[in-house]
């Protein structure tokens, strides 16, 4: 289960964080699902995928914009080749735009779903492509011998001015708005040793009592604030890490099915193929077949 080990504890979200990179990934493309504490905005190049988005499943295509906020989770599958390039934020990063956002606001897209599609002529659009230019400048920079500060403060410069240019034009053409959906940020903080122990060992998940209590709230306050700071109720997203636990043991391992549902929480392997089939799409051997040819 990927979750802040590999984001938030090398940078802590108070930090102004932003990572911008571009990738390419074969039609077996494939990323766990999984979570953090940063913004992130997936934008696809070319090619299509299955999006996951808090156990749901959407068909993505170019020029497709995926916002995700915190704490949300999210994992994809490629239908074919793909090119896309992945923003990385920090909430403290978004209130730093404007003396007007404040820390507990988010940046929410309109609509129902959470994606939008950009058009060529748009500005955004426009600005993405730019964001990708820098992407492959600032990889081209690290490969140099030596390293070249001046350049490498001016590269970072100009993707911060841009993803800030990205954020103004979402808002400004109606595509984004900033909700003040989070009453109190550290409410939304406090989760983190929850989700934590949540992710680091999905077999021993505490009850939503045990939860509660670590975060220092009362069962209704805090069902209430994760399903806030998650879009998912806490046995929703339990299942959810649970599943993508187990995703990446059926890639890595050679584990049998019954042996991931037990080390995944699950003890009756009947539920946990029913469970996966409802969060991935597939049985549990229909996707190790998918992935491994075995």
């Amino acid at each position: 289960m990927l979750y802040q080990s590999q984001f938030q504890r090398s940078e802590p979200p108070s930090k102004s964080h932003i990572s911008c990179s571009a990738y390419a990934s074969d039609e077996k493309g494939n990323y766990p699902l999984h979570c953090h504490s940063y913004y992130e905005i997936s934008f696809i190049l070319s090619g299509e995928r299955y999006q996951i988005f808090n156990g749901k499943k959407y068909h993505i295509k170019k020029n497709t914009l995926f916002l995700i906020p915190p704490l949300v989770m999210h994992g994809n599958d490629n239908i074919t080749d793909v090119e896309d390039i992945v923003l990385q934020f920090s909430t403290s990063f978004l209130s730093s735009l404007s003396t007007i956002i404040r820390p507990e606001m988010k940046l929410v897209l309109e609509g129902e779903l959470p994606y939008i599609e950009l058009n060529e002529n748009e500005k955004a659009y426009e600005t993405m492509i730019r964001l990708a230019s820098n992407s492959e400048r600032e990889k081209l920079l690290l490969n140099n011998e030596p390293y070249d500060f001046r350049q490498a403060a001016a590269i970072e410069c100009r993707r911060n001015s841009l993803v800030f240019e990205l954020i103004s034009c979402l808002l400004s053409d109606k595509k984004a708005y900033i909700s003040d959906k989070y009453s109190n940020l550290t409410k939304l903080n406090s989760l983190n040793e929850v989700i934590d122990l949540i992710t680091n060992d999905p077999k021993h998940i505490p009850d939503m009592n045990t939860a509660a209590q670590i975060t220092g709230t009362s069962y209704y306050n805090f069902s209430r604030i994760f399903k806030e700071a998650t879009g998912m109720n806490y046995s929703e997203y339990t299942n959810t890490v649970r599943i993508g636990y187990a995703e990446g043991l059926l890639m890595n391992t050679e584990l049998t099915i019954t042996e991931i549902a037990e080390l995944s929480g699950i003890d009756t392997p009947s539920y946990f193929t029913k469970l996966f089939k409802q969060v991935i799409g597939f049985s549990p051997t229909e996707y190790r077949r998918m992935y491994k040819g075995t």
